[in-house]
């Protein structure tokens, strides 16, 4: 999907991209990708949201540290509505994160600029 549609242009630049469809709980899509306008950077690692697969607003910000590697995201999310993303951190180990969608105050995705990160509530967990 070309997230260009409401940014003017994409912030997905050789980085890694997975997207689900929303569980019932959320009706969403869920896109989880590294949002920098640099080539082979891997940060900061995103989550976005769209209400059909077309427009996607900024949800979270997963990891964000410099100069991080967080690359190959998986994402599936349970009945429950939870999103899960298990990714590479730092090249080093598998990290998972758990996050409840459904709490997410989607915002316009401005080009190349990073959303703040996530607030406590966003995210449930991101255990090592």
């Amino acid at each position: 999907t070309d997230m260009s549609s409401n940014t003017g242009a994409s912030p997905v630049v050789g980085g890694g991209i997975e997207h689900g469809r929303g569980a019932r709980a959320t009706a969403r899509h869920v896109l989880v990708y590294n949002h920098s306008n640099i080539e082979k950077v891997r940060y900061p690692l995103n989550l976005a949201l769209s209400p059909d697969g077309k427009m996607w607003f900024a949800g979270i910000e997963i990891e964000s540290e410099p100069p991080g590697q967080y690359s190959y995201p998986a994402i599936i999310q349970a009945s429950d509505g939870l999103v899960h993303v298990a990714y590479t951190w730092k090249r080093r180990r598998i990290r998972h994160a758990v996050i409840d969608a459904r709490r997410i105050e989607p915002r316009p995705i401005e080009t190349f600029v990073c959303p703040p990160p996530g607030s406590p509530t966003h995210r449930v967990d991101a255990s090592q």
